[in-house]
Parts: C-alpha cells; structure tokens; sequence
C-alpha cells in the first residue's frame, strides 16, 4: 500500500507496491528524460497523409518546423507506419527511410550511413562508390522516399547527390529542418528542387491538452478519473513552454523527478510552480542605478 501523499502531491499510479517500486519510479524518469513519451496530434495525420503523398507523386519537399517541435519523432513514427517496420524486422519494399546528419556531412558520410542503416555497409572506396552503393541499395529494398534530418548539416554537394538520386531512382527526398535549412537552399540556389512542404508547428492551446491526457493516462498509466494536472496547470505549462513539445517534456521532467520519492510517483503542483519560475526568460529585476 502506497504512503499517503503530502499536501500538493497526487500520486501517479497506485498499482506499484513500495518494496518493489524504487526501479519503476527510476526507469519511467529514464523513459521521459530518453524523449520516449509521444502523444499522437492532428499533425501527426497531416504530415503521414503528405508523405504518403510524396510516396506515389515521388516529388521531393521539405518538412519545417521550429527546434524542438517535435518535428523528427512524427515523421519517424509515419516513416514507422507507411513502411510497415515493426523493431528490426525490414519489409521489402521498403517505402521510406529515415536518416539524420549530426554534425556538417559530405555525400561520403551522408551515403555510408544511409548504407549502414540498411544493413549494406561496406568499407572503402573512392566518394563515389559510397553513393553507387547507396543508390543501388534503395533500389534493391524499393525506397520510395528518403527523409533527412538535420539537413542544414549537409555540404553543397550532398544535396546535389540527393537531387541527382532522386532524378535517376524515381526517389522523392524530403529534406528536415527550421528556417534555416530554407535559407541555406536559397543561398545555394536549390530551393526550387524541394519547394513542397508540409508545416510542423508548436501545439496551439486547444491542441495542447491532448498530450497532457496522453501523458496522464498512457505514459503514466492513471486511471480515467484521476486527473493529475488540473486546468490551471495546463495553462501555465502552455505559456511557459509556448506549445513546443520539447520544451513541455524538459518541464515534466523536473516535476516529475523532484516531486517523486524513491518508491513512489508524485507530481506537486508547488514544485510546478517553482520550476515554471526558474525556466524560460530571466525574471530577476535589474539593480537600480547608484
């Protein structure tokens, strides 16, 4: 039986005993530090019908959204659904695939990675037998649209490979990214190659309940009739976090954790308070001129 919560505090689940409860508490905290909360919105529909779209009309484009949006974990999770991949198991065809550049990358890095993702890597070679071997191998698995992330990353010159895959394979290559990856396409005189594009944006406030409710009920497990943030909390997390995803997961986090002992979840609505107070822009008063 779970200790009586203290004032302010709600007890996230009372399914988990105490004496076994301590790697629960821990493991969930992990999960939503880890981003594995996801809460499905209209966008998420919006964006699979378009790629879905640009599957059969093969024409390229761009997702652009701002940071932190959410922007990649929907379009993997359409990626997930238009090609039917379930954990390892790769269908043939393959429909969609989806990979990101960390860091500024060649064709050589961009065309080895995609090659290693697809279980056909291979070592060596001149820059151009790494993007033989990458055409070859959407060929062979029938990719139909390649998403890349990230793609203010890439070097002049991978982009034109991607437009030249996409010319001679049939392959519609969608490109993701904030404003910033338009203006690189502008400034490299390119954007007239990617100019369909579907809007991921921040949630709007009637949209933002929603993945509270997913985040209360399936992610943390409540039953229905608990209600774990009440409506006034709902708007200040709006206004602190301004829709974005990101932003909404980072506050959560430090609710969660800090409200939380180590056999038990809680969420208090006073260290919401506190924290809402310490994040976004600096609140501290400048010191009076002497």
């Amino acid at each position: 039986m779970l200790p009586e919560p203290q004032s302010g505090r709600i007890p996230l689940s009372y399914s988990y005993k105490p004496a076994s409860d301590a790697g629960n508490v821990t493991e969930r905290i992990k999960a939503l530090i880890n981003r594995e909360f996801f809460a499905e919105t209209n966008q998420l529909v919006v964006l699979e019908q378009w790629l879905r779209n640009r599957c059969e009309d093969r024409l390229s484009g761009r997702i652009i959204g701002p940071r932190r949006c959410g922007k990649s974990t929907i379009a993997m999770e359409c990626v997930d659904r238009i090609s039917g991949q379930k954990g390892a198991l790769r269908p043939i065809p393959l429909r969609t695939h989806y990979t990101t550049c960390l860091t500024s990358f060649d064709s050589r890095k961009l065309f080895n990675q995609i090659t290693k993702e697809l279980g056909r890597g291979a070592r060596g070679g001149k820059p151009e037998d790494y993007r033989l071997r990458a055409f070859n191998t959407l060929e062979l698995l029938r990719v139909e649209t390649l998403l890349v992330d990230n793609a203010h990353y890439m070097t002049e010159k991978a982009i034109c490979d991607l437009i030249e895959l996409a010319k001679k394979c049939g392959i519609s290559v969608i490109l993701l990214g904030s404003t910033i990856l338009d203006r690189k396409l502008k400034e490299l005189d390119l954007f007239d190659y990617f100019k369909p594009y579907c809007e991921i944006s921040n949630l709007s406030e009637i949209e933002f309940p929603g993945p509270i409710k997913t985040f209360e009920r399936e992610f943390l497990g409540l039953p229905e009739p608990l209600k774990l943030i009440d409506a006034k909390a709902v708007t200040e997390l709006f206004n602190a976090s301004h829709g974005n995803f990101g932003s909404l997961v980072e506050i959560l986090i430090q609710v969660i954790r800090r409200s939380s002992t180590v056999d038990a979840f809680y969420f208090d609505n006073e260290v919401l308070s506190q924290v809402l107070k310490k994040y976004g822009d600096q609140t501290v008063a400048e010191p009076d001129d002497q």
